[in-house]
């Protein structure tokens, strides 16, 4: 039981629970911090506490002191100054545990009562509207689902550190990079890999360790470099795309074991692909069921309704009682009066061979029409660069008009590289409609080092909006940081944040409805650019990237 923690672990004080780049923590350690800051908290009135770090270890004290001072930990999905605002009124102060000196935890004793099984810790989702909603979740409750976790799957992970490129401070994150292992005895590696790289250079090494990751990290990774790891990889918040996680098979030899849950109802189901279409298994005591709209209900032990919660998604449940997802309650929609399935558009152009990962969205102008949001494959990309925009489109509506009423076929198309996700990998449905890049109508690869791009830049773009009010221009700021997204995009030694600028130039204004070339130039220290009219030079730069470490 997490309540029983402290118990636990002082029975064995020189255990290591946590491993810091530059040194382990001891248990010993850890619980005489927990007791500093439990004093600290103690000084104060509040009795709700947002606690702010990202460092598993001094979050983890965070956590712990709280709940030791007898007060309620509130995790806000990040900590960006909007949410701040919105969510002000959910917690009573802020513990940032990385700001407090806490060099003399020798000289307390070190905390090991028990805590209440009935204590909660208040999670808020973010979910893919960007609406944050709290979810209380009580010690024993969560207690209930680690021993699950470790049932299944505790042996694969076996004397096998965690490490994640995921926060701690949501509900996946947790649990399985902070509470399952603290319950079952494994060092937890601090640091959060941020980048595709770091995880490549750990499914690389020779050291066998349980990564809690997300697809977000899992579909960039290099699949070149084929070698066998003895990793075993966790997988969440968002489901792992079937060639991803067929790559990661090829490439690395592990198939990653993929958790389908939401904060709202903990782990639903588990699942490995290893063919298309694997169904998902519900875990050990999760009862699943349907309504008459497919919709998901669940019961589970760590659920406190007793009826059960319903999910957001739509299901098939199979004889055996394992599950298909089929999309999410809420992409039914009313297009012109017309009842509209955005799961069944989007499954339909998945099906091109074009087509890698697609979003359809109603758009609510002075009419309703539906958009798709497409993310082409290796040969979708290949058909925009020979034959350009017109040609994808046409190729997806001749797809859909067997599937949807010509009244819902798409009537606005964008391409991009990636999907808008957020630190979970979850698509940012609300960052969908937004026009804040232009229209790619044609590309010209040049060579690897170079490329041209035909932009179209859009009327209703957001960068126009009081720039200025009667006379709209785009920034100089946007032209920038397009060129750096593009550069990213096209150039393959251009990923890395921007380290400086030598030049920049501004010759012509650009206007709502302007057509214009875009020349990108890979340097040996970054990129240079340069806006192109009519054969006139609109801006150009150069931009100089930080160094690969």
């Amino acid at each position: 039981m997490i309540s029983e923690l402290f118990l636990q672990l002082s029975r064995s004080p020189d255990a290591v629970i946590f491993s810091l780049p530059e040194r382990d923590i001891l248990a010993a350690e850890f619980m005489q911090t927990v007791e500093l800051i439990k004093r600290y908290l103690q000084q104060s009135t509040a009795k709700r506490w947002w606690v702010s770090d990202t460092d598993k270890y001094t979050f983890s004290v965070g956590l712990f002191a709280v709940l030791a001072a007898g007060a309620e930990p509130v995790l806000l999905p990040d900590a960006l100054p909007k949410t701040q605002a919105l969510l002000r009124d959910a917690f009573d102060d802020r513990l940032n545990v990385s700001a407090i000196d806490t060099s003399e935890r020798a000289c307390v004793t070190a905390f090991t009562q028990p805590l209440l099984p009935e204590q909660t810790i208040v999670v808020y989702s973010s979910g893919s509207s960007g609406t944050p909603c709290a979810n209380r979740k009580t010690l024993a409750a969560l207690s209930r689902e680690c021993h699950v976790q470790e049932a299944l799957f505790g042996e694969r992970v076996t004397g096998q550190p965690v490490v994640a490129t995921v926060a701690p401070y949501h509900m996946y994150g947790l649990l399985f990079s902070v509470l399952w292992p603290l319950m079952s005895g494994r060092t937890i590696e601090t640091c959060i890999l941020h980048y595709p790289e770091q995880l490549d250079d750990v499914l690389r090494g020779d050291a066998a360790k349980c990564i809690v990751a997300s697809p977000a990290q899992l579909s960039r990774l290099d699949s070149r470099r084929k070698t066998l790891s003895p990793c075993t990889i966790f997988s969440s918040a968002a489901a792992l795309a079937q060639k991803d996680a067929l790559a990661l098979l090829t490439t690395y030899g592990v198939t990653p074991i993929e958790i389908l849950g939401s904060s709202e109802t903990g782990g639903i189901a588990w699942r490995e692909q290893v063919a298309a279409r694997t169904p998902w298994q519900a875990l050990t005591g999760v009862d699943v069921s349907c309504d008459d709209e497919q919709g998901m209900w669940v019961r589970s032990p760590w659920i406190d309704n007793e009826g059960g919660c319903r999910s957001g998604d739509r299901i098939k449940i199979h004889e055996d009682g394992r599950f298909d997802l089929l999309g999410r309650v809420d992409s039914l929609v009313k297009c012109e009066g017309k009842r509209v399935s955005l799961q069944a558009i989007e499954q339909s152009v998945i099906g091109l061979d074009e087509i890698d990962e697609v979003r359809a969205i109603l758009l609510k102008e002075h009419r309703e029409k539906i958009a798709l949001v497409v993310v082409p494959s290796e040969r979708g990309w290949a058909l925009l660069v020979s034959k350009g925009k017109v040609a994808l489109n046409d190729l997806i509506t001749a797809k859909l008009t067997t599937v949807v009423e010509r009244v819902a076929l798409p009537k606005r198309f964008r391409y991009l590289k990636t999907l808008p996700q957020n630190a979970q990998g979850k698509t940012l449905q609300a960052a969908l409609p937004k026009v804040t890049l232009p229209h790619v109508t044609k590309i010209m690869a040049v060579s690897d080092e170079q490329v041209r791009l035909t932009l179209a830049i859009p009327v209703n773009c957001v960068y126009f909006q009081g720039h200025f009010t009667d006379t709209p221009l785009l920034p100089g700021l946007t032209q920038l940081c397009w060129a750096q997204h593009f550069a990213k995009l096209y150039l393959p030694q251009c990923g890395l944040p921007v380290s400086q600028i030598p030049q920049l130039k501004f010759s012509k204004v650009i206007k709502p409805g302007t057509e214009c070339e875009l020349e990108l130039n890979q340097t040996a220290k970054g990129f240079r650019f340069a806006y192109w009219r009519g054969g006139k030079l609109l801006s150009k730069g150069s931009v100089n990237c930080e160094e690969r470490a």
